[in-house]
């Protein structure tokens, strides 16, 4: 009988150190805020051009530019991140964006003056210059 008690009270001693080594860890640092700025270009064969935008994206549509639009991204998040831009056509941008924690994606459009826009999805702000029509669905 004592020996099984020796046996369970080592076992006892055994779970009782994992558990305070695997809870007692002191916790990693913390996801460090980051930021990025990239530019692009593409053609726009027509003078509409829909965007679709899903998640933080906040555009700002400005005037000028010969039959192209001029990109720029500030893109700023901490821990992980999905970022996705593609064309579905020559006239359909799609923008998807999503992060861990404290993220947002800023875009400025440039594109030629009287250029329809037209945007859906969740975009989270809308600034459209003059001379270009923007339209929100």
């Amino acid at each position: 009988m004592r020996k099984i008690l020796w046996v369970l009270a080592g076992a006892a001693l055994v779970v009782a150190a994992l558990t305070v080594h695997a809870f007692g860890r002191e916790p990693g640092p913390a996801p460090v805020p980051q930021a990025e700025t990239t530019f692009g270009y593409h053609e726009l064969p027509g003078t509409d051009l829909t965007i679709e935008a899903d998640g933080p994206v906040r555009l700002t549509v400005v005037a000028g530019g010969r039959q192209r639009v001029a990109i720029k991204r500030e893109l700023s998040w901490t821990g992980g991140r999905r970022h996705e831009e593609s064309w579905e056509d020559a006239q359909h941008l799609r923008i998807a964006y999503a992060c861990d924690d404290g993220c947002a994606a800023d875009y400025v459009l440039t594109v030629p003056e009287s250029t329809r826009i037209t945007v859906t999805g969740a975009a989270r702000g809308l600034t459209c210059a003059a001379k270009v029509t923007c339209a929100e669905e």
